[in-house]
């Protein structure tokens, strides 16, 4: 299975870039890592300042911050598709991720257990658990290629790679592990493996860390 990272940034284009920016900007491409972007955010409208008509100092009400979703505290709600942008050697793919479904526990040791009686058992304070994703590569153009290492869960702030936890033969129980290799059009949905503390109540999911943790776009995996 091939790995590579997935860096990932919010892009908001507001003017048209001179010749010598786009040059840069395709040489810098051409030479990055890959890169997944979400649609581009409406810049928020400031709330208008009041002041009051006494000779007292103005009251100021603050402005609200944008939610940016995607991000550690403000996950993608669970089992909602999420269009996304991949871009690997400057070519763009756009995709469609959504988190399906998700067992945990006894659950999911069974079915690691069934499909390998050699998988360890997750450690002491931990629990297994199992996650099913589905993709679609929406794209004109373009080849979307994911696997289960580009996936990491957080559990207690934690990323747990997939190196970290890492049970094998999913497809043996009948889960098909998540290998997806798409052209225009196609579409997968496939499991992935992992373990979670077990008093986790709000597990998450990240698409893209790189290999210190950090980046990436995060998915709740509970129902709100």
């Amino acid at each position: 299975m091939k790995r590579y990272l997935l860096l990932l940034a919010i892009i908001v284009s507001s003017c048209s870039p001179s010749e010598a920016v786009l040059q840069t900007a395709i040489a810098e491409t051409l030479t990055s890592a890959p890169t997944l972007t979400l649609p581009p955010t409406e810049t928020p409208i400031p709330m208008p300042t009041i002041t009051t008509t006494s000779t007292k100092r103005p009251t100021l009400f603050p402005t609200k911050t944008p939610v940016i979703l995607g991000q550690f505290n403000t996950p993608f709600n669970f089992d909602s598709p999420v269009p996304l942008v991949l871009t690997v050697s400057g070519d763009k793919v756009e995709f469609i991720i959504r988190i399906k479904k998700m067992i945990r526990g006894q659950e999911a040791w069974s079915a690691i257990y069934q499909a390998n009686m050699f998988n360890d058992a997750p450690p002491n304070g931990m629990e297994a658990i199992m996650v099913q994703i589905y993709v679609k590569n929406i794209s004109n153009s373009g080849f979307l290629s994911l696997d289960e290492y580009d996936f990491s869960i957080v559990s207690k702030g934690q990323v747990i790679d997939h190196l970290s936890y890492s049970p094998c033969c999913l497809n043996s129980a009948g889960y098909i592990e998540f290998e997806a290799k798409l052209n225009p059009g196609g579409e997968f949905t496939g499991w992935i493996a992992s373990m979670v503390n077990e008093d986790e109540n709000n597990p998450l999911i990240v698409l893209g860390a790189d290999r210190n943790g950090r980046g990436g776009m995060y998915f709740s995996l509970t129902r709100q």
